[in-house]
């Protein structure tokens, strides 16, 4: 049976975190570790997690409250790493906030119980999902590239080139975990996770962290809010109105979430509207679902000169923003965000904030 390891070293806290996983995942072994100084650490992580059954780890992001000192959840995630076994992490106290950015491969864990369960469901779900998928391609993971695997394994063949920009970079900036995987797709030794469950665990960190969350050929409903130039406050109606472009494959769990290219074909048909009637794609797609409505679409917040929070067409990833092409609106975000993610841009003031001292 599959297992899930959740660990934390406050009892009460741990049990609540069981519990509601639990109520989720009734067909799923669950089990806790309460790390404490009588513990060798590294022996006791083994014994629990690496059994061959482990598929899922969640932790604290600090476990030092039962007395073993200087252990946090970053010693958790380098050694699930190590295993090629998805990990998420999760911070209860407000004064250790996690960093805005997740890694690559170590998943954000919401630190509400209810919430967080329903993360820990749905990445099971999402890593479940994508690995059956991929043991059913008859495809040779000595030639094939990751892109034409995830585009295969969710039933895009002809998305093969967008997501092979988003993987453009895979390796960049010293992951080792990365490299490591890529090795793996070759050849397999005694020991070794095969090529499949490297490929699938590969994978399904980048849709889990990266091609979910940058817009591209998958729009979340807030990215389809900025998509079409509107408040989120229009995420039921604009939903309803795409539930034909929603994507049903591994990790829909996270997030309402939708194909573009099906949104846009929606957009395309007739509308009675010529394209020169609006500003930019934003407002163009705006203009169109408000003919098709009747009405007129709840304006988002910008306070940029001849906005009002009509335009749009852009997504930021770190603001969750619609943005526009106006230079004093968005950039390109060169290095920040994805090259296949071209339905995000980096937010304007947001970037000139961070862009000192990230040397960008």
């Amino acid at each position: 049976m599959s297992k899930i390891v959740l660990i934390d070293d406050e009892a009460r806290l741990l049990k609540g975190l069981h519990d509601a996983v639990v109520a989720r995942l009734p067909d799923v072994s669950v089990a806790t570790w309460r790390p404490s100084k009588r513990d060798d650490a590294a022996e006791a992580f083994k014994e629990c997690v690496d059994d061959g059954e482990t598929v899922l780890v969640a932790t604290d992001d600090e476990l030092t409250a039962s007395g073993l000192r200087g252990f946090f959840g970053t010693t958790i995630v380098s050694w699930c790493q190590q295993l090629a076994i998805p990990v998420g992490y999760f911070s209860r106290r407000p004064q250790q906030l996690l960093s805005r950015d997740p890694e690559l491969f170590a998943l954000r864990i919401p630190s509400n119980d209810e919430e967080g369960a329903d993360y820990i469901e749905a990445v099971y779900n999402g890593f479940t999902e994508l690995s059956t998928a991929i043991s059913r391609l008859n495809l040779d993971p000595g030639t094939t590239s990751l892109a034409k695997y995830l585009a295969h394994a969710i039933q895009r063949p002809h998305l093969e080139s967008d997501f092979a920009l988003y993987m453009a970079r895979l390796g960049h900036g010293g992951t080792a975990v990365a490299r490591r995987i890529i090795d793996s797709q070759s050849a397999t030794s005694t020991g070794e996770r095969s090529p499949e469950a490297a490929i699938s665990y590969t994978l399904g960190h980048y849709l889990a962290n990266v091609i979910t969350r940058f817009a591209g050929p998958l729009l979340r409903i807030d990215a389809l809010c900025a998509y079409v130039g509107a408040d989120t406050a229009e995420r039921e109606e604009l939903a309803n109105m795409f539930d034909e472009a929603r994507y049903e494959g591994p990790f829909s769990g996270l997030d309402q979430l939708f194909w573009r290219e099906s949104v846009d074909a929606a957009l395309e048909d007739p509308f009675d509207l010529e394209a020169d009637s609006a500003d930019d794609v934003g407002t163009f797609h705006r203009a169109a679902i408000e003919t098709r409505l009747g009405r007129t679409l709840a304006q988002h917040e910008c306070d940029r000169n001849d906005c009002g929070g009509r335009r749009g067409g852009f997504h930021c990833p770190f603001t969750n923003r619609p943005v526009c092409v106006r230079s004093d609106c968005s950039v390109a975000g060169s290095g920040w965000i994805p090259s296949g993610a071209t339905s995000s841009r980096v937010e304007r003031e947001y970037h000139d904030e961070w862009a000192p001292l990230l040397g960008q």
